[in-house]
Parts: structure tokens; sequence; C-alpha cells
């Protein structure tokens, strides 16, 4: 696409849990009119004939909310986003679109799914997946307690070519892993993690993003002080998930290298983050 289709497609950001995806979602939010939003959460999606946010429960009643949309009001959506946003949403909308996700190390991914479960029951709020499972597992039970978000989620977010896919829980194989290949391979933009600032810069000047805040919904590293055994058991559980890892590093690093003017763009978003920490130091810092 052309530099002035920057502003006119649709972005759909297939958000993978832990992976820095609410800092991003925010940033819309903070930054464009709710009527060019589309959330895809179970605690949240926009009601574009009521002009409000609202809390739909499951996928049943986003799917059927994308169903009854008219070409107008869809045509003037510019980001979908959320766990509910997989590869082929796209059907749902008329106007071009350009895919983006981040994936993350997989051992700090499950460890940080860990303590969000953790803290989830602790402060009383809604469960969503977790729901069902005893509250304050040890992390060696939880661990092996067989949650689908626990071992390759990565690969299955990424393979699934509807939203019950993601709620199956059946083991995932290679087939699913080259299935989740092929479609990151689709995605206009393929972010990782831990290089959130510079892919983030990126994304924000294409986006017209103006306004810069802090980290959101980000855990603290418990990676220091977790044993090789621990790493090693997590590390057995998500081997599809290390190789598409590795997969999306070398996809990010070719998409860097080739997409026109990556460099200025980020470095642009860059500046005017650090303009911006001369007078407000508390909305520069994207990991918080």
């Amino acid at each position: 696409m052309e530099k002035n289709e920057d502003r006119t497609c649709l972005y759909i950001y297939a958000h993978i849990p832990k992976c820095a995806g609410t800092t991003l979602t925010y940033h819309l939010e903070q930054n464009f009119p709710r009527d060019v939003l589309m959330p895809l959460y179970n605690y949240k999606f926009y009601n574009h004939a009521a002009g409000r946010f609202e809390k739909p429960g499951n996928y049943n009643a986003i799917h059927a909310h994308l169903c009854s949309l008219s070409p107008t009001i869809k045509g003037r959506i510019r980001f979908a986003y959320g766990h509910h946003a997989y590869y082929g949403t796209h059907a749902f909308f008329p106007q071009p679109v350009r895919y983006i996700t981040f994936l993350r190390n997989p051992v700090p991914r499950v460890v940080s799914t860990y303590y969000q479960y953790r803290r989830r029951h602790q402060l009383n709020l809604p469960l969503g997946s977790w729901a069902g499972m005893p509250p304050n597992l040890p992390f060696d039970e939880w661990l092996d307690s067989g949650h689908p978000r626990i071992s390759n989620h990565m690969t299955r977010f990424l393979c699934r070519q509807s939203d019950e896919d993601l709620r199956d829980p059946k083991p995932m194989n290679r087939t699913h892993l080259e299935r989740a290949k092929q479609n990151l391979e689709q995605f206009f933009y393929v972010g990782i993690t831990e290089k959130t600032t510079l892919d983030f810069s990126y994304l924000f000047d294409i986006f017209g993003v103006k306004k810069f805040f802090k980290g959101r919904n980000i855990t603290p590293d418990r990676t220091v002080g977790v044993t090789l055994e621990v790493v090693d058991t997590i590390s057995s559980k998500n081997m599809l998930d290390r190789e598409l890892y590795e997969h999306a590093r070398a996809i990010n690093r070719q998409q860097r290298a080739s997409l026109p003017g990556f460099w200025p763009r980020a470095g642009r978003t860059w500046f005017r983050r650090n303009v911006l920490s001369l007078r407000e130091p508390s909305h520069i810092d994207f990991m918080g």
C-alpha cells in the first residue's frame, strides 16, 4: 500500500495475551474517536449504534454485532483489535486491511500469565478463561493444570481460522505450527514484545498517534530467580511456540529492513516522545 493508505486502511491487531497489547490498545483509545475503533474482547466492545462501550460477555454477541453493522459504519472503522481478532477477521469488513500482532519469548510470557491469574483472583477481577480454576495454585500445579494458555498458546492463537479454535483444548502439533507461520507471513507487521519501544515507534507514526503514555497492564518481571528447571519445564511445554517466536523475530528483522521509511518513521516518534518528556515525563515510557 502507498503511504496515503496508512491512514485509510483497517488495521486488525491480533492481541495475544501478555504480549504488550494493552499498551498498544490504550494508545489507540486515547488518540482516536470511538467510532473508528472496534475492540473485540469478552469484556469490551464498542456498540456503534448506541455510541458506547459495552461488555458483550462472549464472542457470539460480538459476531452478531459485526454482522449487523452497515457497510458505511464498517467502512469508518480504522482499528479492530482484541483477543477475538484472528487471521480471517477481515471477512467482516469491506476495506483493505493490514494485520498486526506481537509475540513474546514463551518463558516470560508463561510466567507473566501465572501472575495475571493470581492477580485476577486476589483483586476479584473478571476471571475470563481462568473461571473454574482454583485460586492461588502453586506455580508447579498451575503449570501442570492443562490450561490452553500455558502450552503453545501463541501457536494456538495464530493458527486458528475461527474464534472457536481458541477454546479447543486439544494439543497443538506441527500442522498447527505451520499454519500459524503461514498466517504470520501475511501480516503487515509482526512485533516483538522485547522490542516494543522501536516497534511501537514505527506503528504509532503509521497510525497517527500524537499522545504517548506509560505501559499498561504490565506484570512486574518475575523471571528473575526462576530456576533452570522451571525454564526447562516451560520450554518443554512450548516447543512450538519457541519455534514460532524465532520465526516471528526473523520476520520482524526482515520487515524493519524492507518497509519503506521504517527508520525515519520510528525515529520521528522517538523524537516526539523525547520532546514531550521535557514537558510531561509521565507520558513517555511505553514499557512503564
